[in-house]
């Protein structure tokens, strides 16, 4: 079916005694957006982000993704719901910024031993050692680890490119 109503950045929808913003902000995926009911001071976030575990990484874009935790971070809120685990507060938001922020950093580090030293990563154990892991959540498989960097350091090349 056809939707019955389309919006390219934000919506908000006046309810009665509720205004119900939607913004779209990519990250997690290319179309993610947020519900944001300020009466009620909470936040519908989807799979930007995760509570208790480590989100899937392989079709994040990291600098939409993060500037997105950005917005979730200032809003005025008390429940945070994310798209798979329990409602929280914002502390696993600013937990995944952090670690965003220390996965480009990373990045940022394969890419001049790659492009400097020469140094090919051959195996996924040897991209997975890039991966910075969040403090009180256990790490995924090695695979995902690996994808992850992969993903963030593909970003980064790009836009080192553009420099």
């Amino acid at each position: 079916p056809k939707p019955h109503i389309v919006f390219s950045d934000e919506l908000s929808l006046n309810m009665g005694n509720l205004t119900i913003h939607v913004v779209h902000t990519g990250g997690h995926a290319v179309g993610t957006s947020f519900i944001y009911i300020p009466e009620e001071k909470v936040v519908f976030c989807g799979d930007n982000v995760v509570s208790t575990r480590f989100p899937y990484l392989g079709q994040g874009v990291y600098r939409t993704w993060a500037a997105a935790l950005v917005r979730i971070i200032h809003l005025d809120v008390d429940y945070v719901i994310p798209g798979h685990e329990r409602v929280c507060d914002k502390a696993p938001a600013h937990k995944l910024l952090k670690f965003m922020g220390d996965l480009e950093e990373n990045a940022q580090k394969l890419f001049y031993e790659v492009h400097e030293e020469h140094k090919i990563p051959q195996s996924n154990s040897d991209l997975a050692k890039f991966f910075p892991g969040i403090e009180g959540w256990p790490n995924p498989a090695e695979q995902a680890m690996a994808d992850a960097v992969r993903r963030m350091y593909e970003q980064f090349s790009a836009q080192s490119a553009s420099f």
